[in-house]
């Protein structure tokens, strides 16, 4: 390896290691953004959402991209634990959400609908 690459590479720090809590049971949001995105910190909002909303890290990044793209979206998450963390950890990022726990049998309802449809395609 070539000198000048192992001093960029040294230059980078640690890497954070994320593991999602897949503890908790589904969630239906809003995320909004200001019109002004400068202050959205991007890449903790993704972090965020792939941690505490247990959205893999792809889809984290495309929600926040479509999010900036449109400045408002409503979404259906995996698993939160905690409605309270992944508030406090998106306003952190400067995104606002409005958030409501799904109940399992509206969840379960879900998934047999779209398994349903899947069948019939």
């Amino acid at each position: 390896m070539k000198s000048s690459s192992k001093a960029a590479i040294g230059r980078l720090g640690p890497i954070r290691v994320t593991n999602p809590d897949r503890s908790g049971s589904g969630a239906r949001g809003r995320l909004r953004v200001p019109s002004d995105t400068s202050n959205v910190n991007s890449a903790g909002a993704i972090i965020v959402l792939h941690v505490k909303a247990g959205l893999s890290m792809l889809a984290s990044k495309r929600v926040v991209e479509k999010l900036l793209e449109q400045g408002d979206l409503a979404l259906q998450f995996p698993s939160v634990a905690d409605l309270e963390e992944l508030r406090l950890g998106l306003a952190k990022t400067g995104v606002t959400s409005e958030l409501v726990r799904v109940e399992a049998d509206e969840t379960r309802a879900e998934r047999n609908l779209s398994l349903h449809m899947a069948e019939h395609r």
